[in-house]
């Protein structure tokens, strides 16, 4: 072998021992590469998971909240719709009272309300036909026997009410319409009648 062949020889045993470590090194390279990235990949997974896992937490919670508060106002509604019945039936038993205890309670309601004892006294169409001349004439006695001015007179309009009566002096006027009452009870009472029904 001449001494061209021997350097060509090396030349090309050099190029080859060194191709096979670049070829080598680069392999070990892209595989440290690919390892990061894979690692990477991994905890980016692993982060959009979490996230994911707790936008679905948030997500419930809010849908819970929601709906406990849907069902509060639907509860509260029908507790406050409950209450309304039952105001309602009394006013309805009001309605219904028999003619002698229904009378009582007009006269009741004159002498409570009347401030100067010379007031008007406005009732229903029908019950000024049934009543009016008796409850204004028993008020009176009331009146009078408590020791106070005792000239209530039955007015000869009606009022558009559905029951009880309206006393009026000139342009003051104290409403014992049944309704109104009832009404005012409500506002007073609205929490002891809650209690009633729902403890």
């Amino acid at each position: 072998m001449n001494g061209i062949e021997k350097i060509t020889e090396k030349i090309i045993g050099d190029g080859t021992s060194f191709a096979e470590e670049t070829v080598s090194a680069a392999k070990k390279e892209a595989a440290g590469i690919s390892e990061e990235y894979a690692e990477r990949a991994r905890r980016a997974g692993e982060g959009i998971v979490e996230r994911g896992r707790e936008q679905a937490a948030e997500i419930e919670r809010r849908i819970c909240s929601v709906a406990q508060l849907e069902m509060r106002k639907a509860t509260l509604a029908k507790k406050q719709e409950l209450i309304s019945q039952a105001f309602d039936k009394a006013l309805e038993k009001l309605r219904s009272l028999d003619d002698a205890t229904y009378a009582a309670m007009l006269v009741k309601f004159a002498v409570d309300n009347a401030v100067t004892g010379k007031e008007e006294v406005l009732l229903s169409q029908s019950d000024r036909s049934r009543f009016g001349k008796q409850v204004v004439m028993d008020a009176n006695k009331q009146l009078e026997a408590a020791g106070k001015e005792h000239s209530l007179t039955l007015s000869a309009a009606t009022a558009d009410i559905d029951g009880g009566l309206v006393l009026k002096d000139g342009d003051v006027e104290a409403n014992c319409a049944l309704s109104a009452i009832v009404a005012l009870l409500k506002e007073e009472l609205a929490l002891d009648v809650a209690n009633a029904l729902f403890d």
